[in-house]
């Protein structure tokens, strides 16, 4: 199976809604006048439309709003908050390559990650390359274990590639895994998945 690669960082979430209600770039004329556009004029549009959404105070907002949700689901939902073993949290000091997974009811994305630090030349986090599988009906259709080996394969898939053999070098792989759907936490390492839409 031939994975979709990307090689640059992963946008922000965009709002739809505040893409739709983005003002009009003063460069669009009204109808019947000249519409040309030079590219700068529209690499502007596009830089602006998508940062609007990112601004310091929509961002401050949606917090807010994810914390009230979060409150409240504690509060009401045995299954949107469930506890977890971790018990420290990310320092931002971190360094070295990581392999992300992220497992989707539609994806399944392995990436290999360089942390810098917070201290390293400002930045922090860098996508070497990322593979993205499509979790179509036959995979979905998989029983049991199949579906890991699945996983299994796409994965050994990912680190043979020579571009992430070269940036990680040999050796071993911290791993740090994903699911779109809710796991219980049984033991430290252990997981049972509450439900999803595979077999």
């Amino acid at each position: 199976m031939k994975p979709f690669v990307q090689t640059t960082s992963l946008p922000l979430p965009i709002s739809t809604n505040s893409l739709k209600y983005a003002p009009r770039s003063p460069i669009l004329k009204s109808v019947g006048e000249d519409q040309t556009r030079s590219m700068d004029d529209f690499m502007w549009e596009v830089k602006r439309l998508f940062e609007a959404p990112i601004s310091p105070q929509n961002l401050m907002s949606m917090s807010m709003r994810l914390q009230e949700q979060f409150t409240e689901k504690l509060q009401s939902s045995d299954t949107c908050m469930l506890p977890s073993y971790n018990h420290t949290l990310p320092s931002g000091d971190e360094q070295g390559s990581y392999l992300a997974i992220d497992v989707g009811g539609s994806n399944l994305r392995v990436a290999l990650v360089k942390l810098c630090g917070r201290q390293v030349n400002g930045g922090e986090m860098r996508i070497v390359k990322m593979f993205n599988y499509r979790i179509d009906e036959s995979v979905r259709s998989l029983r049991g274990r199949e579906f890991f080996d699945w996983m299994a394969d796409r994965i050994e898939e990912s680190i043979s590639d020579p571009e992430i053999c070269k940036a990680h070098g040999p050796g071993t792989y911290a791993i740090g895994v994903a699911w779109s759907f809710p796991v219980e936490y049984v033991p430290c390492q252990t997981i049972c998945c509450l439900y999803q839409s595979f077999s």
